[in-house]
């Protein structure tokens, strides 16, 4: 046993830590309207100064490992907070806040995607929805169409099946809990994903348990 472990630690890369890219991606409304929510019962006009101040303290890049890169997205715990009071002062104003945050936390990795595809070159920013029309008319407006990276699933980014040693790195640079099986980011808004992210549910760690996965008949 002794020999079986110092072998694995010989045969252990160190990690250096995530790559953090400079990302803009721009506040869009259309989300808002996905949602279910009209321009009456949410003015839009506040809601790009909190993106814009959360972006500030957001990061994102990719994240090297010895044998493959993932990306990474995360949001602080100030987030967090701020989310948990808006839900305990509005249920309303929390859910939107929540949503907020995991189209900022889903974009930045678009972002990213877009950036490491186009061989580090600057991305475009992400083009914002055209809300005003819609707002004067007291209706959503149309929904933009994003440019994406071919491949990339609209639904959601598969969370990458991780060996021991990358499990074991990861704690150790504050990305994963450092307890329990199940694979849990420590920031509540993040996103930890295969690059380039193909093969959906059938590759993701969290399929067996994740919310959108289709009920058996």
């Amino acid at each position: 046993m002794r020999g079986e472990g110092a072998q694995r630690g010989k045969n252990t890369a160190p990690v250096a830590g995530p790559v953090w890219l400079r990302l803009e991606p721009v506040f869009d409304a259309g989300w808002f309207w996905a949602a279910g929510f009209s321009p009456q019962d949410l003015p839009v006009r506040n809601w790009p100064a909190l993106w814009d101040r959360w972006l500030s303290a957001a990061r994102a890049g990719l994240l090297p490992l010895p044998s493959r890169t993932l990306l990474l997205a995360e949001l602080p715990a100030c987030v967090e907070e701020e989310t948990d009071a808006q839900f305990r002062a509005s249920p309303f104003l929390g859910y939107a806040h929540d949503l907020l945050a995991q189209a900022l936390c889903r974009d930045l990795a678009r972002a990213v995607l877009k950036r490491s595809a186009s061989g580090g070159r600057p991305c475009l920013a992400l083009r914002a929805a055209p809300a005003p029309d819609g707002a004067k008319e007291g209706r959503p407006p149309e929904p933009v169409r994003k440019e994406i990276v071919p491949g990339e699933s609209l639904a959601c980014l598969p969370f990458p099946r991780l060996s021991p040693d990358e499990r074991a790195a990861l704690v150790r640079l504050g990305i994963l809990a450092p307890k329990g099986s199940f694979p849990l980011l420590l920031r509540r808004y993040a996103l930890l994903t295969i690059r380039p992210p193909t093969g959906g549910c059938a590759v993701c760690a969290l399929a067996q348990d994740c919310p959108k996965r289709p009920f058996s008949s």
